[in-house]
């Protein structure tokens, strides 16, 4: 996916350093964002959204007029946020067996694995 972090965390003022750390997110992680070499899920999507106070559609990179990743439709889109939701229950299902409290641990979900 081609997103246009960088971009629009300079219109708002934001480094990435900074932006990592209003997401509380590892600074590694942003920046492999904004490189292209991971993509955000659909969670962190929205906390971009939210943090860059912007529209998902504006973190899109454009090529001439027309989108240069096809746009998801809502079911697709539900479909995903549904997933990435199971998947972090299945994350706090397996911390509660090993004794964590992930509540009170600032964790990405795009570097955990379980």
């Amino acid at each position: 996916m081609l997103i246009k972090i960088r971009h629009q965390a300079k219109l708002k003022g934001f480094s990435l350093y900074k932006l990592a750390k209003e997401m509380k997110l590892p600074q590694q992680t942003v920046y492999s964002w904004a490189s292209a070499r991971t993509q955000p899920g659909y969670e962190n999507m929205e906390r971009l959204c939210q943090v860059l106070d912007c529209e998902i559609g504006d973190l899109l990179e454009k090529n001439g007029n027309e989108l240069a990743i096809p746009l998801l439709t809502q079911e697709e889109y539900d479909s995903g946020l549904k997933n990435e939701q199971k998947r972090m229950e299945n994350i706090r299902e397996r911390a509660k067996s090993l004794g964590l409290d992930l509540e009170s641990c600032l964790i990405s979900t795009d570097t955990i694995s379980v």
